[in-house]
């Protein structure tokens, strides 16, 4: 399923995207070795998850792992896998959103809040909280990634763009079906008008 972040891993690579250094693992000794050589890493779920408990809706985000954590969870690592990356320091992170020919970047700047679960995913917040900012990205980085729709056989996609101090860009993970009306709220790209032409193309007849 192409919502599934481990899916998503070979496609980026294959079209070359460039992805940050990842492992998925249930071994303890792996997790530790990895998180000891790349320095700063989060851990994420496998793809966006949520659960209820004592009649409240949670959801789980982004979080930063280390040694000391990991030990914490020594004997239970094994009993599922873990998706752990290395943090990449941001100078900029993107919402590309993809509706069928076109493309619709946006800029979403959540360092200013100074709150360090917004700086790691800052969809633990309000979108209008956030500074939104229609940009630009390389033409040939956007075609690569309408190549992953194909790739998936998808004709809509919301991207998780990320640029380094380098200005190196990587892959973060594609939403399949993610939200993106607020972008249109906040930065007047015509969004809403490039879906209903999308699906009156797709419509039969």
């Amino acid at each position: 399923m192409p919502s599934h972040r481990i899916n998503q891993i070979p496609i980026a690579q294959k079209l070359g995207i460039t992805i940050p250094p990842t492992l998925v693992t249930n071994s303890y000794d792996a997790a530790c070795n990895f998180v000891t050589q790349q320095g700063k890493c989060i851990v994420k779920p496998m793809r966006y998850s949520g659960f209820l408990h004592d009649e409240k809706q949670y959801a789980c985000y982004t979080r930063p792992i280390d040694v000391e954590t990991l030990e914490a969870f020594r004997e239970s690592i094994r009993l599922a896998p873990v998706f752990i990356q290395k943090r990449i320091q941001k100078k900029a992170e993107y919402r590309v959103t993809l509706i069928g020919k076109h493309d619709f970047v946006c800029r979403i700047d959540a360092q200013h809040t100074n709150d360090a679960d917004v700086t790691l995913d800052w969809r633990v917040i309000e979108p209008d909280k956030l500074v939104h900012v229609l940009d630009k990205l390389p033409m040939d980085y956007l075609n690569k990634l309408h190549q992953m729709l194909d790739e998936f056989g998808l004709n809509f996609g919301a991207f998780d763009i990320i640029r380094d101090e380098d200005d190196t860009l990587y892959f973060i993970e594609l939403n399949p079906n993610g939200q993106w009306y607020w972008i249109e709220i906040l930065t007047k790209m015509p969004m809403v008008r490039a879906m209903v032409e999308l699906i009156e193309d797709l419509a039969p007849g």
